[in-house]
């Protein structure tokens, strides 16, 4: 089936297999919505990051961090760039200057060196509070 919803006839489809992109997608019984994009999206939409953001109430930042989920970034565990994937079980809620701090880190831009922050990601203790900066670093 294309993403249009037509359905294809078998020789089509093997005609095309050689070029074609395959996508995984899981659906939430329930919903009808995609659970789990794979590598296909990098940026989680709103009803992904609701399912992933359930049982938070502030930023993930295993340091401790106020700032309350709805002003918080839908930050992939594993980050994108790294193999990870647009699923729940790879999102977290973090600020966004958490999340820049933890970007910085796994990408050896931290002098100070230490862990990834985040619920999932380490101890996030050696820079709770970084400085924010004006970048425009798409994280991920």
């Amino acid at each position: 089936m294309t993403e249009d919803g037509n359905v294809l006839a078998l020789s089509a489809v093997r005609a095309m297999a050689s070029t074609a992109q395959i996508r995984r997608l899981i659906f939430d019984d329930r919903t009808g919505l995609p659970l789990d994009l794979g590598r296909a999206h990098r940026l989680a939409p709103g009803y992904l990051r609701t399912a992933a953001f359930a049982g938070h109430t502030t930023c993930a930042w295993s340091g401790g961090c106020d700032v309350p989920v709805s002003q918080c970034e839908a930050d992939h565990i594993t980050e994108f760039s790294h193999g990870g994937e647009t699923k729940a079980t790879n999102l977290q809620p973090l600020c966004s200057t958490h999340n820049r701090a933890k970007y910085r880190r796994s990408n050896g831009k931290n002098p100070t060196g230490g862990a990834e922050g985040g619920a999932h990601g380490g101890s996030g203790t050696e820079a709770t509070e970084p400085e924010p900066d004006n970048d425009n670093v798409s994280t991920g």
